[in-house]
């Protein structure tokens, strides 16, 4: 990446640093969910390191696109900017918990249902392709590199989405036009 400096992460405490590593992750979701779908997204961060984002994809099971499957990747493969940009200085919001505690004790008793990214892109990966093993290393692949791509692309519309879900623990991103082109 052209520009990216390292930065010492070493004055932020384990929790900052965990809250920002989801914010990041999440912002990522709702990011790459508002480019690929074209709809109004949404993430959440909540003050135990946890987090949701809905991208307007068609709910948190196995991706049934490859877009989908990028979008689910797309969080993953931000974490990575935690070693590239510090905690934002942002005094921490009231929890979510706090502020909306039975919104937020809903969305939170969901979290352990869901499916895991990484499992939900495994499945994407061989759903459908049960008997050719030999697909199934090349789609994941494919879909880890088109994220690292579009985070790198993105980035900082990500670092920026990410900081405002630091700040306020919830982010909504509009809605993207169709390109006309």
């Amino acid at each position: 990446m052209g520009g990216m400096v390292e930065t010492d992460t070493a004055t932020a405490t384990p929790d900052t640093n965990a809250r920002w590593r989801v914010c990041l992750h999440e912002a990522a979701h709702a990011a790459a969910g508002r480019h690929f779908f074209k709809r109004t997204t949404r993430a959440i961060v909540f003050n135990n390191a946890s987090g949701v984002a809905d991208t307007g994809g068609g709910g948190a099971g196995v991706p049934t696109s490859f877009k989908g499957a990028l979008v689910t990747a797309a969080g993953r493969a931000a974490e990575r900017l935690v070693t590239v940009y510090p905690p934002p200085p942002a005094a921490l919001p009231v929890p979510l918990e706090v502020a909306y505690p039975e919104p937020a004790a809903r969305l939170m008793a969901d979290i352990p249902m869901l499916m895991t990214d990484g499992v939900a892109i495994a499945r994407w990966c061989i759903e459908g392709r049960e008997t050719q093993p030999e697909l199934w290393a090349k789609r994941h692949d494919w879909v880890r590199t088109a994220a690292e791509d579009f985070v790198a692309e993105h980035q900082q519309e990500i670092v920026e989405a990410a900081t405002a879900l630091f700040a306020r623990g919830m982010l909504t991103l509009p809605e993207l036009a169709e390109e006309t082109t």
